[in-house]
């Protein structure tokens, strides 16, 4: 018996469809980091950054400040390093992935398996005694959030905005109060709309500051195969890294508390 020809023919085209489709992407993935390796490089040359494609560190290394969902693996890349008025900057691409086959009792079947953001990491001026952290109101991962933090005390505020959208958590109301003072407060919502995050966490702990900015598209791409390197493309990355260090610096960090 010779089979069915027609049969054959079908899975000989779906054979090689699927290797064309991962060859594809193989190329792709190697031009988008030559790319990177010769185009974002010269980038953060100009604005006097240093740039490691692979990024800078593991997510882990920040988990305690708690402004994290529980995840099982998570991919880092487009670290950058600056200085801004004396303090240290870094900021990197991260994306938080969740394997079902490892959930615990702390990921909700909400919980999507892939989500995207911007992790960015700020020197203060002197260690700071209290933990402080904020978090949306609407962010679903909260129970995640607070299995460290069960002896904060959520803050209240006078900004009608800040107070219906944010938590803010803190081992010390005083402490909290004096950081989130009423220009800061605005600073802070301003900072949140400019990046154009879906969600933005905080966290002040000892000598560092790290805000959490979950978005969705993928920032710092020169081009692709399909959609090769060009002047435009360039022109955005710039943009983006400019709009960044200017946002940063609009924070106006309080320096009476440290920060």
């Amino acid at each position: 018996e010779t089979g069915n020809p027609a049969a054959s023919a079908f899975v000989s085209v779906i054979v090689a469809a699927s290797i064309a489709a991962f060859n594809f992407r193989a190329f792709d993935r190697d031009y988008r980091l030559k790319a990177k390796r010769i185009f974002v490089y010269k980038i953060a040359e100009l604005l006097r950054m240093k740039y490691k494609a692979q990024g800078l560190f593991p997510v882990g290394r920040v988990y305690e400040h708690y402004i994290f969902p529980a995840y099982t693996r998570d991919l880092v890349e487009d670290g950058f390093i600056f200085q801004m008025e004396d303090r240290k900057i870094e900021l990197q691409e991260i994306q938080l992935l969740r394997d079902k086959q490892n959930e615990s009792i702390d990921f909700s079947s909400l919980l999507p398996r892939h989500e995207r953001g911007l992790l960015i990491r700020l020197e203060t001026r002197r260690p700071q005694p209290f933990h402080t952290v904020v978090v949306p109101r609407n962010y679903r991962y909260i129970p995640a959030f607070f299995r460290g933090m069960r002896h904060y005390e959520r803050t209240p505020f006078g900004n009608p905005e800040f107070s219906r959208r944010y938590h803010v958590l803190s081992e010390e109301h005083t402490d909290a109060h004096d950081i989130f003072n009423p220009a800061f407060i605005e600073t802070f919502l301003a900072f949140e709309k400019a990046l154009g995050a879906s969600a933005l966490c905080m966290s002040i702990k000892k000598g560092e500051i790290v805000f959490y900015a979950r978005h969705a598209r993928n920032m710092f791409e020169p081009g692709s195969l399909l959609r090769p390197a060009d002047t435009e493309s360039l022109r955005k990355i710039f943009e983006e890294l400019e709009t960044l260090t200017a946002l940063i610096k609009t924070l106006k960090l309080n320096p009476y508390v440290g920060l």
